[in-house]
């Protein structure tokens, strides 16, 4: 049995953005993640964010959906108990493209994919025989989407758009960074 889920939020801090980043090794944090009714719950154990999508729009909220798998999952008693955070949403603060200048930042999406993969185990003699022992993460596709406005009297051209080195985006304290862009 697999597990897995999806949530979509307005991002409130950078606390899970760690996870959807990979280590000097190439490998990707594990978490666990809860959830269910007063009487009943389930715990994903092992999970691993498979993919990560970001959204922000100028003077908007950055909003956020995750995609993540698990290794396996278990019933609790209950689920845990939420309560509201007092955290503020992420406004947009300022965006800037490294490498080409005359242009504003209107807006982005950026789209990691890890394509994580359960890798199967099959244990004879147990019920079910075959389980997820391990999650591999496989080759990490980014795709960024970039709205922008060109200042007049500039001309851009793709080959303009291939310079940008790097996409900086700031929310209050949080600052995302891309870079290596090719």
């Amino acid at each position: 049995i697999t597990c897995y889920g999806s949530v979509n939020l307005e991002v409130q801090s950078a606390g899970f953005l760690t996870l959807a980043k990979r280590d000097a090794n190439g490998f990707l944090t594990s978490f666990y993640c809860e959830g269910g009714s007063v009487s009943e719950g389930q715990k994903h154990n092992g999970c691993k964010i498979d993919s990560i999508s970001l959204e922000g729009l100028a003077g908007g909220e950055l909003r956020s959906t995750i995609n993540w798998k698990g290794l396996y999952g278990q019933l609790t008693s209950g689920g845990i108990t939420q309560s509201p955070s007092a955290a503020k949403v992420l406004d947009w603060y300022q965006g800037d493209l490294a490498g080409i200048t005359g242009v504003t930042l209107l807006g982005f999406t950026i789209n990691i994919s890890h394509n994580t993969d359960w890798l199967p185990v099959i244990t004879t003699g147990t019920v079910p025989q075959r389980s997820a022992k391990y999650l591999v993460e496989k080759q990490q596709v980014v795709v960024a989407n970039l709205r922008f406005l060109a200042q007049e009297n500039v001309d851009l051209t793709a080959l303009d758009l291939a310079e940008v080195s790097s996409i900086t985006i700031i929310y209050g304290t949080t600052t995302i960074t891309l870079s290596g862009l090719k």
